[in-house]
């Protein structure tokens, strides 16, 4: 099986975001069946105007070491194969995607530099096979419209 882990910022994209996309991709990769596994939700990162000149906000910190721990271990030692995080943008920062995406980049060093050398290999081989960070904007709920039932499954 393989497996499919979204890290998510809002309460919509826990809901309904994986079963909208489950719609939209292939049910099986080489033989495997694609299993998505319910969004893990994150308080979001974009709701205060972010930085470069600070470092990384307890928030980006957090998203990164979700995406590390979903990717490295897992929940229950059952890592996953691919990894998305989703955020999107907040008023607060329309403009600065740049600045979101170097503060996410920046939290993902900072908690890569937390490991000794070979874990740390291990971990940047496995960010750039099996991790993706996907900025929105508009907000992600406008890509949800092309399923009308997404909103029925996020209980809208």
């Amino acid at each position: 099986m393989a497996k499919i882990k979204l890290i998510v910022t809002g309460d919509m994209e826990r809901l309904a975001l994986h079963e909208s996309l489950r719609r939209m991709f292939p049910g099986e990769r080489d033989g495997d069946v694609v299993h998505w596994d319910r969004p893990r939700k994150l308080a979001g990162t974009t709701s205060h105007r972010l930085s470069l000149d600070r470092t990384p906000h307890r928030t980006m910190l957090d998203l990164a070491r979700a995406m590390l721990d979903e990717v490295g271990i897992g929940k229950r030692g059952d890592p996953a194969d691919l990894v998305v995080v989703v955020d999107d943008v907040e008023l607060g920062n329309v403009g600065q995607e740049g600045t979101i995406v170097e503060c996410f980049r920046r939290a993902v060093l900072a908690r890569l530099d937390e490991y000794e050398a070979g874990t740390r290999d291990r971990y940047r081989a496995l960010l750039r096979e099996r991790c993706s960070f996907h900025l929105l904007k508009p907000m992600v709920e406008s890509y949800l419209f092309g399923d009308p039932e997404a909103l029925l499954r996020a209980r809208v």
